[in-house]
């Protein structure tokens, strides 16, 4: 897919991941390890049946952007606009952006739909 293509997506959230905001203001995601390698795993390596992420600062912040509304594009906007005016934001930034949202949606993290203003 074309990058331009997937900053038009709509953001939407993966109705079978489970997260929380924990007390120190980030996001956790918990992934549960599901298909036969994982089984393999869990059973022979005693690896957990779940994963559980704490995003970062950046990470946890782009992610509560997602309301089911806006475009791939109007998230990484916002997050940028606020970032670039407390001038701690610089190019590594932008592009760990990128690339974070980028991740999410390659491992179903984040589901994403065409939006509908660019399809009529």
């Amino acid at each position: 897919m074309h990058e331009m293509d997937y900053m038009n997506h709509v953001a939407l959230y993966n109705d079978k991941l489970e997260w929380q905001i924990s007390e120190n203001g980030y996001v956790n995601l918990t992934i549960e390890n599901k298909g036969i390698y994982n089984k393999i795993a869990q059973k022979l390596f005693r690896k957990p049946r779940y994963t559980n992420i704490e995003l970062d600062c950046y990470g946890s912040r782009l992610w509560l952007y997602i309301d089911g509304k806006s475009t791939v594009y109007d998230i990484f906007m916002q997050f940028y606009c606020i970032y670039i005016t407390t001038k701690c934001f610089n190019k590594t930034d932008e592009v760990k952006a990128r690339l974070f949202l980028a991740r999410l949606k390659i491992f179903h993290i984040l589901l994403n739909q065409p939006n509908r203003s660019f399809l009529t």
